[in-house]
């Protein structure tokens, strides 16, 4: 959860500042560290600074340096499944349906919304009687 400025700046003076104490911070530098860090959770940042300090111990907190450290601590968060399509079918699958379930007309409705798409002998092998159909009420009109 983000901090807010005021969680922000509290954070940032009990935490960087005693392990700094003498680096000036100026209201510039404090902004950049709000609008880098606010976003992580108080306690990785604390770890971040920590790890930091201990491993690295520069004269100056290192605003990369402490952007790695926290890709390394922040635990990954398990990515979202995507919804279960419990509707969806094959290729094959529905043309079997449209073959087996439906009507003369829904069957020579799918032929022509097909007929661009689809080469012609392709159409005879999905569904041949109502490919000829199609072919034989077209010749009539």
């Amino acid at each position: 959860m983000a901090m807010s400025k005021a969680e922000f700046i509290e954070w940032f003076d009990s935490q960087v500042r005693p392990r700094w104490p003498k680096w000036h911070v100026d209201k510039i530098t404090l902004e950049d560290w709000f609008a880098g860090f606010a976003r992580f959770d108080a306690k990785l940042l604390i770890e971040a600074i920590r790890r930091h300090k201990i491993n690295d111990d520069p004269p100056t907190p290192g605003t990369a340096r402490l952007l790695e450290i926290l890709r390394a601590i922040t635990p990954l968060l398990p990515r979202p499944k995507p919804p279960e399509q419990t509707d969806a079918m094959t290729f094959s699958q529905f043309w079997h349906k449209t073959r087996t379930e439906g009507t003369k007309d829904e069957r020579m409705a799918e032929i022509r919304r097909h007929w661009r798409l689809i080469p012609p002998s392709r159409l005879a092998e999905l569904d041949g009687e109502a490919y000829q159909w199609v072919l034989d009420e077209d010749k009539v009109r």
